[in-house]
């Protein structure tokens, strides 16, 4: 199977140039004109990922509630994008959704597994070691930034973000984004 990404850009001849040079049959182009939410769909969903690690890693596996978390994330996403500047119906396709579920589900993603780390216990200096370096999405957790600057209501963040400090309490976070 192909993978697939977005080449976001203002000129369509630019971004046709480019894909003429990449595209084959293990690598396909998509053009967005929107290239803030490309970035932003491709920043954000990390921080979901760890959130979803979170519940993994406390052996929460419903489908349902995937369901529930990943549609609450990508509206999360579409606010926060929209408040800085992206087009919504960005979030909807492979810089958004698509971002979100491939790394939010693969057993592989870096992110996911800080936040089944974060669940079982570990300490962030020895998740550090395990893995060689924290993954990206732990270097913007502070993201609740945009939360004041851009009146966007990050409920889904603080599943994990709370889980990076050494107060915080991992069972009590996903309790209560489980029964709140």
């Amino acid at each position: 199977m192909p993978t697939v990404v977005v080449l976001a850009g203002e000129s369509t001849i630019d971004l046709m140039t480019v894909a003429r040079l990449l595209d084959n049959h293990h690598f396909r182009t998509r053009f967005s004109h929107d290239a803030i939410g490309v970035e932003l769909g491709g920043i954000l969903k990390n921080i979901y990922a760890i959130g979803l690690g979170l519940f993994d890693g406390k052996s929460i596996h419903s489908v349902n509630f995937r369901a529930v978390y990943l549609t609450i994330a990508l509206e999360e996403i579409t606010r926060i994008g929209v408040a800085m500047g992206g087009h919504a119906e960005t979030f909807s396709y492979l810089a958004g959704l698509g971002d979100l579920l491939a790394t939010s589900l693969s057993g592989h993603s870096h992110n996911r597994s800080l936040g089944e780390r974060l669940a079982e216990g570990q300490t962030l200096d020895a998740i550090k070691t395990a893995m060689g370096v924290l993954p990206e999405a732990y270097n913007i957790h502070e993201g609740h930034f945009i939360d004041s600057r851009k009146a966007a209501c990050l409920s889904a963040t603080g599943t994990w973000s709370v889980g990076c400090y050494p107060w915080a309490d991992c069972n009590r976070t996903v309790y209560l984004r489980l029964y709140a």
